[in-house]
């Protein structure tokens, strides 16, 4: 912590011992890339924040890791938005 305010990297874990989450904080706001795993240790969700706003990807895969869906913010904002089943194949809507 700095000045009492979150700041570096901060990570949380499974009763087990692994990674569940990975997260950076700049000034007591998250900052950087944000790494979600589920319990086989496959990355579940990956974000950019940028002053505590998302920015930049959201992407959120299934459980095998295949990709789920990739969003886009700009500064917290949802700019656009592609899901994908379970074989990669996007679903229009």
């Amino acid at each position: 912590m700095a000045d009492g305010k979150q700041d570096g990297p901060t990570t949380l874990y499974f009763e087990d011992g692994k990674v569940q989450l990975e997260q950076h904080y700049t000034g007591g706001k998250q900052d950087g890339t944000e790494k979600g795993y589920n319990e086989a240790g496959i990355v579940t969700e990956e974000c950019s924040f940028v002053d505590g706003h998302r920015d930049g990807h959201l992407k959120i895969f299934h459980n095998d890791g295949t990709l789920q869906s990739d969003a886009i913010f700009d500064h917290g904002k949802l700019v656009s938005e592609k899901k994908y089943d379970d074989k990669g194949n996007e679903i229009t809507k």
